[in-house]
This record gives C-alpha cells, sequence and structure tokens, in this order.
C-alpha cells in the first residue's frame, strides 16, 4: 500500500500548474489533465465548498473534470458536480469564471438553496475527500507525473 499524499507531490504540482498558465491548458497530456482537473476541485471544494469550485477558475473546465472522473471511476462524485451543475440554467454552468459568478450573485439567499449546497458539501467531506486523495495519488504514481 502507498503512504503518499498530495502534499508529497506540490513541487510536481507546482510545475503543472506553471504549465497551464505558461503554455496554456490544452498542452496537457490527459494524465496531466486528469490530475489538473481533479486536484483543482477537490482543493477548492475543500477550502470553499463546492460552490468556491464554481467560483473560481476551475470549474472552466467543469466538464473535462467530469471525464477525468469517469478516467478515475468516481461515480459518486460525478453525480455531486452533476448535482452542482443542475443548479444553472438549462444544467449548463457558463465556461468563464465571470458569467458563473453573474449567475451565482443571482441567486436568491433562500434556505433550499443553502441546504442543497449543505448537502452537497456534506456528502463530499463525508464520502469522497479522503477516497479522491487516495485514488489521484495512484493515478499520479501510475502515470508517472510524480517525478
Amino acid at each position: 500500500m502507498n503512504d503518499k499524499r498530495l502534499i508529497d507531490f506540490q513541487n510536481q504540482w507546482a510545475r503543472l500548474v506553471d504549465k497551464v498558465y505558461t503554455d496554456g491548458y490544452e498542452t496537457l497530456s490527459e494524465p496531466e489533465r486528469v490530475w489538473f482537473n481533479i486536484q483543482s476541485l477537490c482543493s477548492q471544494v475543500d477550502n470553499g465548498g463546492f460552490i468556491s469550485y464554481y467560483y473560481n477558475s476551475g470549474a472552466d473546465h467543469v466538464y473535462d473534470a467530469l471525464d477525468s472522473l469517469e478516467v478515475l471511476g468516481a461515480s459518486g462524485l460525478i453525480q455531486l458536480v452533476k448535482c452542482m451543475n443542475d443548479l444553472f440554467p438549462d444544467g449548463d454552468p457558463p465556461k468563464t469564471m465571470a458569467e458563473r459568478n453573474q449567475i451565482i450573485e443571482s441567486w436568491d439567499d433562500d434556505d433550499q438553496l443553502e441546504s442543497i449546497l449543505e448537502e452537497i458539501d456534506d456528502m463530499y467531506s463525508d464520502h469522497y475527500a479522503e477516497e479522491m486523495e487516495r485514488t489521484l495519488v495512484e493515478y499520479i504514481l501510475k502515470n508517472n507525473l510524480g517525478t
């Protein structure tokens, strides 16, 4: 069994993020995209709930993130992302952060919405957070991204 954690790949992660911002997201290999999409998703959710992911640039690639979750076999987490997507008109979050934020800011502050967001966040933290870290670390190692 592997005892590594994502923090053990911080230098490689920094290089990957730098590559995205220097060369462009489209230059990433498929394994790099999986890592970028899933770590972006999980980090933002861990730091502010699912809404944080959509408020920030990670969700610019939400559909690629769904594909990446599929690669990792994370069907439960796919459902949570789809639940969040369904909060947007036609279940389709805009590709740009500015457009997503405009929609999010238009949402009424009501108890029902807060309850939905809290339920999605709780499902993630209770059932998927640790599992996703383990799965992503295994994927990083299997695809030689951690060197």
